[in-house]
């Protein structure tokens, strides 16, 4: 089940604070939401539901949409995507991210799980990035369409890291950690604060 991997807490000793206590009970709220807007399936959707797939008199798609061999659930309006996404691994069935689509940009909050179901990245304040630059591997600065801010967890459920992301097609392919960075342990207490004002690559 989606929440089980979240809510052992194993490894960790440290006393609960308030703070950590909050900290766990966001994560499980993210956890608790995905799995109230999405049924885990042991395989993909199938394309045989006659009911999502249709355009409109104009050729245009309209409603779900069924697609990638039934790994993607994807809303349309008009022609555009407009409403919740789904993705799932090919392997498993599972779901592998979770998101919102308005007038083919994605906004609101993004959530990723790996193949156990194990929450371990979130994005929030999805833009488009017009002038912060990044330092790339071969020295050079480049700018990177897309911001938001990034959330990384720890196996146990607890913040790991957060901060701005930059990034090109896809968070989950690579990102570049920009300006300031907060770093946690396993029991949700701050350790450090880095500043990246050229980037970081994360991944």
């Amino acid at each position: 089940m989606l929440i089980s991997s979240v809510f052992i807490l194993g490894g960790c000793n440290a006393a609960p604070t308030e703070k950590n206590e909050k900290a766990y009970t966001d994560t499980a709220e993210i956890i608790q939401e995905a799995v109230l807007t999405t049924e885990q399936k042991t395989e993909p959707p199938q394309t045989k539901d006659t009911t999502a797939n249709q355009k409109d008199k104009q050729g245009r798609k309209q409603g779900l949409w069924i697609e990638d061999n039934g790994l993607k659930e994807v809303y349309y309006l008009n022609g555009k995507k407009n409403g919740v996404y789904k993705s799932y691994f090919k392997k498993t069935g599972k779901l592998e991210a979770l998101g919102w689509f308005e007038q083919d940009k994605q906004t609101g909050n993004w959530y990723y799980f790996d193949e156990t179901s194990r929450l371990f990245l979130s994005e929030q304040i999805l833009s488009e990035n017009k002038n912060i630059k990044v330092k790339n591997d071969e020295g050079n600065l480049i700018l990177l369409p897309f911001q938001s801010y990034a959330k990384l967890y720890h196996k146990n459920g607890f913040l790991a890291k957060e901060g701005t992301a930059l990034y090109d097609e896809s968070i989950e392919i690579e990102f570049y950690m920009h300006g300031n960075w907060k770093y946690y342990d396993e029991s949700g207490k701050l350790i450090k604060e880095e500043n990246y004002p050229e980037g970081n690559a994360a991944n």
